[in-house]
């Protein structure tokens, strides 16, 4: 706890350069793949993945993070929860394998079944090794963890491409899978070293089990409306169709979840140890907001006007008909990121009830906009899905903000700057391709992007004066200033 600031940044420092390294890695993966399968490949085990992580989030039950959290943790609880999650990923399997003539017979494909069986290994596997995990995680050993991660994902993706090359077809993405979770668990029982005793003491593990309780509550909302898309594109109007819907989304998702995922890491237990110290609590969001935004509003802006040539430079030209998919779910990026931010509250705050509560006004949206999007294809989808999530904008963090001395005018304040910036960057970078007009797609990812990252650049930083921004977050984070 003494040096808790520094772990914090060292962790941040880790987190974002084994993130970047497997955004390239991914992306690559991603550009090979889809030269050698096809859209109807990558739909096939899209349905699998979906139906197999929906029984992962009840079979994890947020027993790790529990195990991250609780402050007075025994050796006879951390078994205990292994032996929970291990029976819960056993009895997965079963029941995925009962439901996968159902999903064969709802999407009439007959090939769903040895996928979705197959795939429900992924589920055991993970939850061999969660518990290990967790305690390195709770033993704040960032860069082994990071190390294994960034491990297996090589793994996977090598003997994807390999599969795929020998002609594996849609079965070259399952042995990815499957390799990935098989090389994280023998390497997270080597390098943890902990073996959890034959013991599941109940009336010790109340506590966990509740707060897991909750928990997965909360993700199972989240994973259903960010999923359920899939199942429904895939039901309507075949695997193909959701084969460019699904690559198309799984792009647009890389640079949030790379960007988001360790900046929430580094500022959530910052901000958690300022809850009693309103004044900076709020000074530290509203500057880690700024950083986001000065991110992720060219990202979203950039992947909106280059979608096409982003999608044919990655994906390759038969995979065209994800273009306006990729565009349409692109105009989400404008906002949420921002509204990711609202977990930081929440978490910080120690108010997960209110989370919850949330979720169950935003899940019923966002499904609803998927079913009236449907009947117009998969672009319908896209549409209505990021027309919701603009619509949710104000309300979600009305909700978050209530009963904190955070409002709406601190966040316009902080995000108008990034905003107008790319507007403008935009504008003018695709006003010289209209009329330079070169011919290949990565030469109109070069120059445009070079246009946008210079017009950016000086607008932000000379026009409209962003660095205080950027300097007083990194003040924030300097070991000059402990958190008591």
């Amino acid at each position: 706890m003494s040096d808790l600031r520094g772990l914090v940044v060292r962790n941040g420092i880790v987190a974002f350069s084994t993130k970047i390294l497997r955004t390239i890695v991914m992306v690559a993966t991603t550009a090979v793949l889809a030269r050698i399968l096809t859209p109807e490949d990558f739909g096939i085990v899209a349905i699998g993945l979906v139906v197999t992580g929906l029984v992962a989030i009840f079979a994890d039950s947020g027993l790790p993070t529990a195990t991250i959290n609780k402050k007075d943790l025994t050796a006879r609880e951390v078994s205990g929860l292994f032996w929970i999650n291990l029976g819960l990923g056993v009895v997965s399997v079963f029941v995925i394998s009962a439901l996968t003539p159902f999903i064969a017979w709802l999407y009439s494909d007959n090939r769903l079944v040895g996928v979705t069986i197959w795939l429900s290994l992924t589920v055991v596997l993970n939850l061999a090794f969660i518990q290990h995990r967790a305690l390195m995680v709770r033993q704040m050993h960032w860069i082994a963890i990071r190390s294994i991660e960034i491990g297996s994902v090589f793994a996977g993706c090598l003997v994807g491409i390999v599969a795929a090359f020998l002609g594996a077809s849609y079965w070259a993405l399952v042995a990815m899978h499957i390799t990935m979770a098989s090389v994280s668990l023998i390497f997270f029982w080597i390098v943890c070293g902990w073996r959890p005793a034959f013991t599941v003491p109940f009336k010790e593990l109340r506590q966990s089990l509740a707060f897991g309780g909750n928990l997965t509550a909360v993700i199972f909302l989240k994973y259903s409306s960010r999923q359920l898309d899939d199942l429904l594109v895939g039901w309507m109007w075949g695997v193909t169709t959701l084969g460019f819907y699904n690559r198309a989304y799984q792009l647009l998702i890389l640079p949030i979840s790379q960007l988001t995922d360790p900046l929430s890491g580094v500022i959530v237990p910052t901000m958690s140890r300022l809850q009693d110290d309103p004044i900076r609590w709020k000074t530290m969001y509203l500057n880690a907001l700024g950083a986001l935004s000065f991110l992720m509003a060219p990202i979203g802006v950039v992947l909106i006007v280059f979608s096409k040539d982003t999608v044919l430079l990655l994906l390759g030209n038969q995979w065209q008909p994800a273009i306006p998919i990729f565009r349409l779910l692109a105009i989400s990026l404008l906002v949420q990121p921002i509204l990711e931010t609202k977990n930081w509250v929440y978490i910080s705050q120690g108010n997960t009830s209110r989370m919850f509560k949330w979720s169950l006004i935003e899940t019923p949206f966002i499904i609803g906009s998927f079913v009236v999007g449907l009947p117009f294809g998969a672009e319908g989808v896209a549409l209505a899905y990021s027309l919701a999530v603009i619509a949710l904008a104000v309300p979600t963090l009305l909700f978050a903000f209530a009963g904190t001395n955070l409002a709406l005018l601190d966040v316009a304040k902080t995000v108008w700057r990034p905003f107008l910036g790319a507007g403008i960057a935009a504008a003018l970078s695709w006003l010289c391709l209209y009329y330079f007009a070169p011919e290949t797609s990565l030469i109109r990812l070069i120059l445009g992007l070079a246009i946008f990252g210079t017009t950016y650049a000086v607008v932000m930083i000379g026009g409209l004066g962003f660095l205080p921004y950027l300097r007083s977050l990194m003040n924030d984070l300097s070991l000059k200033k402990p958190i008591e």
